[in-house]
């Protein structure tokens, strides 16, 4: 719960003033866990509708400490209105600098690299954006998110499909699903509930650590659904490359000498590749990302002809969107927009 309080009416405590977010000239302290930052009323009204709302209130009654218009930081007495935040200061940090230093533009330039943005940089501004209703911080946040995770959207920025993964660490998505739950984005579900599938990453630890030691836990009904999902990944794997490898290729180009025929190389991928489906230590990924990376599939690669590769080339990246497009249905989510 928010409480804005006039200058002159002040809590205990002393927090701690922020080193870098600290302007003597401020008009508003936020005190957030231990740390004070002083910024500015117009600033935030402007970018924040919340904000705007609070500050046409009344200021909520509170008993006075010090002087009438003075309250205690680092042990000095400061003269600011104050409101507390039942919020983590790393990410009023993380949405300060960028409200401060350069505001919707310097935003959009920050988010325009999203190579070069923690992930939990770009959470912190959809979760602070959303609880208050900083829209052009959360919306555009959401978006780069999206192109963080999503295979369909870096088909625009890589050939379609490309056989390299979402530029996204699998630890951060637990904190990836239980914001998307806050805010109501399902758009970012799919690929981090998969992430979450231990069946897919058997290093999957359910938990994951910020910066500032902080610990946060997948929520337990997703962690269910990932559970109740494993036999269905599994699946849809084994179908998936059953497509790449099983069909015929058709070749007519005859072998050189010394090698096989396609075909016959073809056949003898069917054995090594189901196997690694079920590998406990590597399982295959259901969207098959290393599946043209195989040791399996690199010896076929010898002694394929070029045609034959580009059609299996093909397969691989056509069943990747099949299983793609079933993995809302997979997890129990809505129907996706666009999948």
């Amino acid at each position: 719960m928010l409480g804005y309080n006039a200058p002159g009416a002040g809590e205990v405590s002393s927090p701690k003033r922020d080193s870098e977010l600290w302007f003597e000239d401020g008009t508003l302290e936020l005190i957030v866990e231990d740390t004070a930052f002083r910024v500015y009323k117009g600033l935030l009204a402007h970018h924040s509708a919340v904000f705007k709302d609070m500050f046409t209130l009344p200021p909520l009654p509170a008993p006075n400490i010090g002087s009438a218009e003075s309250r205690s930081v680092d042990g000095n007495l400061v003269q600011c209105a104050v409101v507390h935040l039942p919020d983590s200061a790393r990410e009023w940090r993380y949405v300060l600098r960028v409200l401060i230093m350069g505001g919707a533009r310097g935003l959009r330039e920050r988010v325009s690299r999203p190579l070069d943005l923690k992930t939990e940089e770009l959470l912190a501004y959809i979760r602070l954006g959303h609880k208050y209703q900083i829209e052009d911080l959360c919306q555009t946040s959401v978006k780069a998110l999206e192109r963080h995770i999503n295979p369909l959207l870096l088909s625009s920025s890589l050939s379609p499909w490309d056989d390299h993964p979402p530029f996204f660490d699998a630890t951060e998505a637990p904190v990836v699903v239980n914001l998307a739950r806050v805010v109501g984005e399902c758009s970012l579900l799919p690929y981090a509930m998969l992430l979450c599938s231990r069946s897919v990453y058997p290093k999957f630890t359910g938990v994951f650590s910020y910066s500032d030691g902080t610990r946060e836990p997948l929520n337990k009904a997703d962690e269910e659904r990932c559970v109740q999902a494993t036999h269905h990944l599994v699946l849809a794997t084994i179908s998936a490359v059953h497509s790449v490898i099983l069909p015929p290729v058709g070749c007519t180009t005859q072998p050189l000498p010394g090698k096989v025929p396609c075909q016959q190389t073809m056949d003898g991928l069917t054995r090594t590749l189901l196997l690694a489906v079920t590998s406990p230590t590597r399982p295959l990924d259901p969207l098959m990302w290393d599946l043209l990376r195989h040791d399996s599939m690199q010896a076929a690669k010898s002694s394929l002809c070029l045609r034959c590769w580009d059609e299996v080339s093909g397969r691989v990246r056509q069943q990747r969107r099949v299983v793609w497009n079933t993995l809302p249905t997979i997890f129990g989510l809505e129907d996706i927009s666009g999948a």
